[in-house]
């Protein structure tokens, strides 16, 4: 809560499950912060899938 309060949040990234494979399969979100000010505007990305797979096989066809 402090975080949000005392800082302005420029931006959010969502990043698909598996992405951070081996380490964890879960869904990211990057939240991006300026010191000081406060949100008035926020912006938003959401990371889709590029031509690769998520799991050991690589490319998709």
């Amino acid at each position: 809560m402090l975080l949000l309060e005392t800082c302005q949040l420029e931006g959010i990234v969502s990043i698909p499950s598996g992405v951070f494979k081996p380490y964890a399969g879960v869904s990211t979100a990057v939240l991006v912060f300026t010191k000081g000010g406060s949100t008035e505007k926020v912006w938003f990305y959401d990371m889709e899938a590029d031509g690769y797979s998520l799991d050991d096989e690589g490319v998709v066809s």
